[in-house]
C-alpha cells in the first residue's frame, strides 16, 4: 500500500537526504574539533612516544618529506632525471632497492606499445 504513494516516497528521500547531510556536517565538525585538539599535543605526543620506543613522526607531504633531516640522512632521497622523489625507507644491503627501472615511458614502450609490436 505505502509502496505506491508518492508522498510517502518522496518523505523517504528527503529524509535519507537530511540524514546524510546531517552526517556529514557531524563528519566535518568532528574533524575540525579534532585537527585543532590533536594539534596542540603533536609535538610533545611524538617526543613522549619516541622515548618510550616506539618509532613515529608526522605524516609529512611530498615537500616536507624531501626537507627532513630523518629523509636526507638516511639516503632517501632519490634522483631519476630532473624528478627528485622519496626513496625505499626499507635498507637491505645484499639487495638494495633501485630506481634503474622506473624512468618514464617512452611513447610506444607501454603494454599498448609492446601489444602492437607483436601484432
Amino acid at each position: 500500500m505505502w509502496a505506491n504513494c508518492r508522498c510517502h516516497q518522496n518523505c523517504r528521500t528527503t529524509l535519507v537526504s537530511t540524514q546524510m547531510q546531517r552526517a556529514c556536517k557531524i563528519g566535518r565538525r568532528l574533524e575540525r574539533t579534532l585537527d585543532q585538539a590533536l594539534a596542540l599535543h603533536h609535538a610533545p605526543l611524538s617526543e613522549t612516544v619516541s622515548r618510550h620506543g616506539v618509532p613515529c613522526g608526522p605524516a609529512l607531504d611530498a615537500g616536507e618529506a624531501l626537507l627532513d633531516h630523518h629523509t636526507i640522512a638516511r639516503g632517501m632521497i632519490l634522483w631519476i632525471g630532473h624528478y627528485r622523489g622519496i626513496a625505499s625507507s626499507i635498507k637491505i644491503a645484499r639487495t638494495p632497492a633501485t630506481a634503474e627501472n622506473l624512468r618514464a615511458q617512452r611513447r610506444g614502450e607501454g603494454p599498448r606499445g609492446r601489444l602492437r609490436a607483436r601484432l
